[in-house]
């Protein structure tokens, strides 16, 4: 057990010390956003597992409900997984309303409309393509 624990940990420092190492450029914001998003999912999972475990407390016979430990897991799993791409859907939406046009006093309704006006005359103007067929029997 104790041979799995530690060949576990260099493991996990073998693959993570490289993200550690990157260049904290765009690529380095995104390794960082993707190792914190693991650790969400892990840790929730992690902590379905506990809850799942301390049901056996609760149980008449615990050795026959070790199941629920990773029922446990996996719903935390689940949730985690849920958790970052709901963190990741209202990101996009909090960059969007960041870099949004705001609307400007110097850009008032009337500019909009002869805006809009100029669009829709420009379209007008060009010639529709006409296509005709001719049935003869």
């Amino acid at each position: 057990m104790k041979k799995r624990l530690i060949l576990i940990s260099l493991l996990l420092q073998v693959l993570i010390s490289p993200l550690m190492a990157q260049d904290e450029g765009a690529a380095g914001n995104l390794l960082k956003e993707s190792v914190q998003d693991i650790y969400t999912v892990v840790g929730v999972g992690v902590g379905g597992a506990i809850i799942g475990l301390s049901t056996l407390s609760f149980a008449e016979h615990p050795k026959d409900n070790l199941k629920n430990i990773v029922i446990g897991g996996a719903i935390g799993v689940i949730l985690g997984v849920g958790i970052v791409a709901y963190k990741h859907a209202t990101e996009t939406q909090d960059v969007y309303n960041e870099y949004s046009m705001k609307p400007s006093k110097y850009f008032s309704t009337e500019d909009r409309l002869a805006i809009h006006s100029f669009s829709f005359n420009k379209y007008m103007d060009q010639k529709p393509m006409q296509i005709g067929y001719k049935f003869s029997f």
